[in-house]
């Protein structure tokens, strides 16, 4: 009978420890989903600051971008606007070649108009049937005129003068209007180049923020899809570099 108690008092020990190994075990088990738990929240909570600082940046770059279209259309328009310039700085200076021709043409016909004025004129300034009639009014009248030489001589020079005068203005004139729809056309050219680079940097960094924006997009997709997972399933402990 001893020793049968002996038996039972050994298993009763037995089961003692058993019970106590296992309430330690609920114990620890307990404090193990209570760390883990936190860490989660902790995790949950840094990922939640992470989307919104990515939210911002995104909404900061999309800000920019805007901008940087308003520059590149602002640049189109300037370009378009300087070819409208340039299209008519040339019509322009096309009329100018037109006009000095004209007057050219025009300074011809007043120095043969001051040559017939002058003694004694050209048989062409008049008309045969006008020469006639003179010739005939000379002959009736029998009217001899005296020309003066001094005079015809000083009446030459003035014409000379008078000529000289007028070619050095309309040079000088079409000289520097010459001068001027040069640097005109020059300073339009520049422009031009100006633009065009400035129009070809804003379009890079278009295509920059584009891409910059897209890997924000899908960094925020991923920061949600971490953030919620389905429903239905297990909480997934994720890993900060």
């Amino acid at each position: 009978q001893v020793r049968s108690l002996e038996q039972q008092n050994k298993v009763l020990e037995t089961q003692l420890k058993l019970l106590k190994e296992k309430d330690q075990f609920k114990s620890n088990l307990g404090q193990i989903m209570t760390r883990s738990s936190q860490n989660l929240k902790q995790q949950m909570e840094a990922l939640s600051q992470d989307r919104g600082r990515l939210q911002a940046e995104l909404g900061g770059m999309q800000e920019l971008l805007e901008e940087l279209k308003g520059r590149y259309e602002d640049e189109i328009n300037r370009r378009n606007q300087l070819e409208n310039e340039f299209v008519m700085t040339k019509k322009d200076l096309d009329d100018l070649y037109l006009r000095k021709a004209d007057v050219e043409s025009k300074l011809g016909s007043a120095t043969d108009a001051i040559h017939c004025l002058s003694p004694p004129p050209p048989p062409h300034c008049f008309p045969p049937q006008e020469v006639r009639e003179l010739q005939a009014q000379v002959h009736n009248t029998q009217v001899t005129v005296e020309i003066d030489n001094s005079r015809e001589l000083e009446m030459n020079q003035v014409i000379d003068e008078v000529k000289a005068q007028y070619q050095a203005v309309a040079a000088k004139s079409r000289a520097e209007a010459e001068q001027w729809y040069k640097h005109k056309f020059e300073d339009m050219a520049a422009q031009a180049r100006r633009h065009g680079e400035e129009t070809k940097s804003v379009r890079g960094e278009i295509a920059e923020l584009s891409r910059y924006a897209q890997r924000l997009n899908a960094d925020i997709e991923a920061l949600k899809n971490q953030v919620s997972p389905p429903s239905g399933g297990p909480p997934q402990a994720v890993g900060r570099g």
